[in-house]
């Protein structure tokens, strides 16, 4: 004779799917029905994705370094791109991008040697890497203007 097995753990009441063939419902990632936005949690995806925006960057120094290889026409162009209003704004977001990946490097560096890894630790040391890359952007950007750049 055969016994029916049945399942003793709890059922999830949030989404869950039914895979082909399977003898029970799988949860749909539950965390996402608890998860909430945190200053921590926002650096970790703030490093990605200004990672992913410094190979973009990199890409448009290349692009602009070339430019000078090709010639004085094609290098005034990209010149004269960067240095409009739209392009300004992409520079200066690429460089608070680059800020931002860099302080928050320092930060998991910092976490590397076992320090500032309480919870209240970590949210000063989030704010902190906010608040050190937009200075030093706007440090960087202050600079530039006043050494005659543009």
């Amino acid at each position: 004779m055969s016994e029916t097995v049945t399942d003793r753990r709890p059922q999830v009441a949030a989404s869950t799917i039914r895979m082909e063939g399977a003898p029970r419902t799988a949860p749909l990632s539950p965390h996402l029905s608890i998860w909430r936005w945190t200053p921590v949690n926002l650096t970790s995806i703030l490093h990605r994705a200004t990672g992913i925006a410094n190979a973009a960057g990199a890409t448009l120094l290349a692009a602009w370094f070339a430019s000078g290889a090709i010639g004085e026409g094609a290098y005034e162009a990209v010149s004269g791109v960067l240095g409009s209003p739209l392009g300004l704004l992409v520079l200066i977001l690429f460089t608070w991008s680059v800020m931002y990946h860099m302080t928050n490097g320092v930060r998991h560096l910092i976490w590397d040697s076992g320090h500032m890894l309480g919870k209240a630790q970590r949210g000063v040391s989030a704010y902190t890497v906010y608040g050190l890359s937009v200075l030093f952007t706007a440090l960087i950007w202050i600079a530039a203007f006043a050494m005659g750049g543009n």
